[in-house]
């Protein structure tokens, strides 16, 4: 009887090491918590080169694994020269065309779909990997998918592709699909704990309306907090409620000091807390102490926006801006309020320098963000209404967590994933395609290539 099997290159990966404090990295470390927790599959193969694998020194994930009794690592040495195991995908959390190439070249000519992730798309190297997309794997084949976290990020990549398509002629174009699956969050481990217990924890006021902000704390890669503070500034002055800001995220970078002198210089001394570096499990905590997220994001690199996802979870309403993929998540006037942005979208002729910086460089998406207006008259307005209204406020908590519960549970992410992948895997086996091996493009056959060096080049070296 033939195994339903899963095959993936170090998709497991932070099971046994730890991540970078960033929202992709969160997302990377609950998706095979949650694959091995309600997937169907027999197995899960995981090849893997990075000696995180064989340490596995991170017990608390390591634990998940063994539970599940479905994970194999192997090394992906072991893979070469083996007849391969009849996968029914190959899944990325990461676009890269070569390594792809690679694995279907071990694969032999089975027709596995290939489906890969696309978590931030807005810096040069994002725009590098989909064009090697086109050019490396000559565009992926028909069963082939990027999987996109929201509607407006599946429409950034395909907008993309088709000027690759465009620029080229037709030369070079994106063969495969484009679907949109957001990030899961297992709801059955994130949930709400007491108000009164977290803001004792935390050493927050009992009785104020604690507006919360969580994400990375760096102006220049993430949350442009001086448009978050001088809104809270403008809603102190129009609130006679007890109001207290909660910034709350990494800060790698050390601008805690520069969020603190800029709400003195606001008059906010004693109304804004910092809340920074504290651990994952803390984070439930953080946000059951607040009565209402907010959002103000206006960075491109935003696909999706895992923390109103947990924030909607914990029982919070949102106010956020009405920009990217926020829309996927919040209903407006149901589960919070999304607030009008206008974009002044500029090219400027500097920009193209940008491929001399280094690929992940976040200059152009900053200066691209500081273009965008927040309508801060409604923003104000929407943000009185949920202050002064508890019962509004725990109406629409209530209504945000079933929302997350329906369409964002880890549950629910990793069946609509079997669904995608179950269809690709049929359209895979009546492919009548046949498709070139490139293995051989991504490295030197050195007798062949570097037949010039020697004195004198001997044929039955090739076999030495």
């Amino acid at each position: 009887m033939s195994r339903h099997l899963y095959c993936t290159l170090e998709g497991f990966k932070y099971l046994f090491a730890p991540k970078p404090y960033l929202g992709a990295y969160v997302a990377m470390e609950a998706w095979p918590r949650g694959l091995l927790r309600y997937g169907t599959f027999d197995a899960y193969h995981n090849y893997y080169t990075d000696p995180a694998f064989q340490n596995r020194s991170f017990d608390p994930f390591t634990r998940t694994c063994q539970e599940s009794g479905k994970l194999e690592l192997v090394p992906l040495q072991d893979l070469a020269g083996t007849e391969p195991p009849g996968y029914d995908i190959l899944h990325f959390e990461t676009i890269r065309p070569a390594q792809e190439i690679v694995f279907r070249t071990l694969l032999g000519d089975a027709p596995v779909p290939v489906t890969r992730r696309a978590y931030t798309i807005a810096t040069i190297a994002h725009a590098r990997e989909f064009l090697d997309l086109c050019l490396l794997d000559q565009g992926c084949r028909p069963y082939d998918s990027i999987v996109a976290p929201s509607r407006a990020a599946a429409e950034v990549i395909t907008a993309y592709m088709s000027e690759i398509e465009s620029c080229t002629q037709g030369k070079l174009r994106y063969r495969g699909r484009v679907d949109i699956i957001p990030y899961g969050l297992d709801t059955e481990e994130f949930r709400p704990v007491d108000k009164t217990g977290a803001r004792t924890a935390l050493e927050l006021s009992p009785h104020a309306v604690i507006l919360l902000s969580l994400g990375r704390i760096s102006w220049l890669t993430k949350m442009n907090y001086d448009r978050l503070l001088r809104f809270f500034a403008q809603l102190t002055r129009a609130s006679e409620a007890e109001l207290v800001l909660v910034v709350a995220g990494a800060d790698s970078q050390g601008e805690s000091t520069q969020v603190l002198n800029l709400a003195a210089r606001l008059g906010l001394s004693g109304k804004v807390r910092l809340i920074t570096d504290f651990p994952d499990e803390q984070k439930a905590t953080v946000y059951s102490a607040s009565d209402i997220f907010v959002s103000l994001s206006d960075s491109l690199q935003e696909s999706l926006g895992l923390t109103l996802v947990e924030a909607m979870a914990a029982g919070l309403p949102v106010l956020c801006t009405d920009w990217d993929g926020y829309r996927d998540i919040v209903a407006d006037g149901v589960h919070g309020f999304r607030i009008p942005v206008e974009w002044r979208a500029r090219q400027r002729p500097t920009d193209v320098l940008a491929q001399f910086r280094h690929p992940y460089d976040h200059t152009l998406i900053h200066q691209s963000s500081r273009d965008l207006k927040i309508d801060v008259r409604q923003l104000v307005s929407k943000a009185l209404d949920l202050v002064g209204n508890a019962d509004l406020r725990r109406t629409m908590g209530e209504r945000a967590r079933q929302r997350i519960r329906d369409e964002f549970s880890m549950k629910v992410v990793v069946a609509r994933f079997e669904d995608l992948w179950a269809e690709l895997k049929g359209m895979a086996d009546l492919d009548p395609g046949e498709y070139p091996n490139l293995g051989p493009v991504l490295s030197y056959d050195y007798p062949k290539h570097f037949q010039g060096y020697p004195t004198s080049f001997a044929e039955e070296s090739r076999n030495g």
